[in-house]
């Protein structure tokens, strides 16, 4: 097929092309049991990034890979650098419109929405399918089935496990013949949710105050100087940024 424009590399499409076509299913499959092992990259490069294609489980480097052939863990999510996700590639300042692609590291994103699921069967059943088939890549803290919408939502505890999950997940199947679409999911517009993920920002910067850092302007950790505030004091301005919050979402949701 002849098209024109140049090609963008953002939206994986050229600029004459109108809409994303769909992708052919996925022809291989991640499987941690069989699949993970060392590599080369074990031995000599201890920061390299997790391989792409045995996320697609489709590597045929094996054990000579230069990448690392494993799960993420927690290790990889405090010592990895913001603007890179766990497979090494940029992150970008903001989302795709479509929310696809390697995401924005300005959010600390870690929930994936999940289109195309078969939802027939009880949705106790479906939701069980969902759980079993996405821990695999990580610890889940929330799974959520919308069986009218035949999609569902899960979120990691670890943002670099929600990256692994996004790839060795996409255009794959679940126990039916579906053909999994994952994106990030957007921002949820719920209140309560607002208000529980005020509450954990302010819990994370109770817990740098405590260590000796603050947040900067930009979200970063930043050390303090070197005589820190009293552990009174960190609990108290705290206990202000939570409160704060608070009423500001529930003045949202009085206006919504």
């Amino acid at each position: 097929v002849e098209v024109s424009g140049d090609y963008n590399i953002w939206f994986g499409r050229y600029s004459g092309e109108r809409g994303y076509a769909r992708s052919a299913p996925a022809a291989t499959r991640c499987h941690l049991d069989t699949d993970a092992g060392l590599t080369i990259a074990d031995h000599t490069e201890s920061n390299a990034p997790l391989c792409l294609h045995f996320a697609h489980g489709a590597c045929g480097y094996g054990k000579n890979c230069n990448f690392r052939h494993r799960a993420p863990l927690e290790a990889d999510e405090s010592s990895g650098e913001t603007r890179v996700d766990i497979f090494g590639r940029e992150r970008h300042a903001t989302f795709r419109d479509d929310m696809g692609g390697v995401g924005s590291w300005q959010r600390d994103q870690r929930t994936l929405y999940i289109g195309r699921v078969c939802v027939t069967g009880a949705e106790a059943e479906v939701h069980a399918t969902v759980w079993n088939h996405f821990s695999e890549w990580g610890e889940i803290e929330y799974c959520r089935v919308l069986m009218t919408k035949g999609c569902a939502f899960v979120s990691y505890r670890l943002r670099c496990a929600a990256e692994f999950a996004k790839e060795a997940m996409a255009d794959q199947a679940l126990e039916k013949d579906e053909q999994l679409n994952l994106r990030w999911a957007s921002e949820d517009p719920n209140p309560r949710a607002k208000t529980e993920r005020l509450r954990l920002s302010a819990k994370l910067l109770l817990d740098a105050m405590r260590g000796g850092a603050t947040l900067g302007e930009d979200g970063s950790v930043v050390a303090l100087p070197a005589k820190p505030r009293t552990r009174a004091e960190a609990e108290a301005e705290a206990a202000e940024l939570a409160a704060a919050a608070a009423e500001e979402v529930e003045a949202e949701a009085a206006l919504a």
